[in-house]
């Protein structure tokens, strides 16, 4: 899947889910919220491309968790 991660999105949603680090749990809930609100991180989420994070520690993280996730298929690009 073509995960766009950018560090505005990714603290704005730890500012939602009131969190201070990146885990498993985490990128399941912001997965699943954006699923359900056709987010930005879902739209397109199938088109042709690779993987894309901003330049810091975070949004790597999160990129790599969400990587994982797709790569034990807990979660795809149908929900």
């Amino acid at each position: 899947l073509r995960w766009r991660i950018t560090a505005d999105a990714l603290q704005a949603e730890m500012l939602r889910q009131g969190v201070d680090k990146v885990d498993l749990k985490f990128c399941l809930q912001w997965h699943a919220n954006e699923f359900i609100e056709d987010g930005p991180l879902i739209r397109d989420i199938s088109k042709f491309g690779d993987p894309t994070c901003t330049n810091d520690q975070t949004s790597l993280a999160a990129l790599v968790h969400f990587m994982l996730l797709e790569n034990l298929e807990l979660i795809a690009d149908d929900g």
